[in-house]
């Protein structure tokens, strides 16, 4: 039996505007018509008292607001709905008259234009599996840290690594800091095969008489030699775990109840 889940989308505010921060489960259901009914509600309202009470500092609006295509497209939908347009460039600002004159119907339609839903109905066959990163010595999860703190997962563990690939380029990345305080005095204290270590660390350009004072940088590395080098290890840093529906939503709950033992 599919499961029908709701992401509530969270939002941060970088001194301009607001932008997704992270997202995590809402509710689970069984059936179809219950779950859009119950993301139906959530988005009006998140619609009608979240994005009118700030209109202007949506991201899309923010950046793309008087871009002339996207501009065009906006206006070209409420002056079909109610005669007039929203984005009105000599105002600087756009007109929420014509937002809150929308009905629900169109209200949704336009947050589709917009792309600032608070909300996101996905539908999961019952035996869905996700794919996080565990830290081993800890057995805490990875996570998302900034404005809010989420659960670092992905349904494909191909998705998974093309997303640790943006994380170890942030500045404040836990893993990089871990890969980097590995120092030994050979790399035959690091690994049990220093040979396929120092093969694989050459390939990316590393230099193996450094490794033992700076450690292993993986600034600008990609996810998949993280995870390579990582096998290699004698004491492997991080595991890729399954994780069920319910485990995620297990992990959240834990993760928010209690974010500074994860972060």
């Amino acid at each position: 039996m599919a499961k029908y889940v709701i992401y509530t989308n969270s939002f941060g505010y970088n001194d301009e505007c607001f932008y997704v921060a992270g997202s995590f489960i809402d509710s689970v259901f069984d059936d179809k018509d219950e779950a859009e009914a119950a993301c139906r509600k959530l988005e009006l309202k998140h619609q009608k008292y979240f994005v009118s009470e700030h209109l202007r500092d949506q991201e899309s609006i923010f950046e793309y607001g008087w871009d002339e295509g996207f501009q065009k497209k906006i206006n070209d939908f409420t002056n079909e709905k109610v005669g007039k347009p929203l984005l009105v460039p000599e105002e600087d600002e756009p007109d929420d008259r014509v937002f809150n004159s929308l009905n629900d119907d169109d209200l949704l339609s336009l947050a589709d234009l917009l792309e600032n839903k608070g909300y996101q109905l996905v539908e999961y066959d019952d035996v869905v599996s996700f794919f996080a990163l565990k830290f081993i010595e800890s057995e805490t999860f990875l996570v998302e840290g900034g404005e809010c703190i989420y659960l670092f997962y992905s349904e494909s563990k191909d998705t998974l690594m093309k997303d640790l690939s943006v994380f170890l380029e942030w500045d404040d990345c836990k893993i990089v800091e871990l890969f980097k305080s590995q120092t030994r005095s050979e790399l035959g204290e690091l690994a049990e095969s220093p040979s396929l270590l120092e093969k694989l660390l050459k390939s990316e350009g590393f230099n193996i008489n450094m490794i033992p004072k700076k450690g292993i940088d993986l600034e600008g590395k990609t996810g998949q030699f993280c995870l390579s080098v990582n096998e290699l290890l004698k004491n492997p840093i991080l595991e890729v775990v399954s994780l069920s529906l319910g485990e995620v939503r297990e992990l959240e709950k834990e993760i928010s109840d209690n974010p500074q033992r994860f972060y």
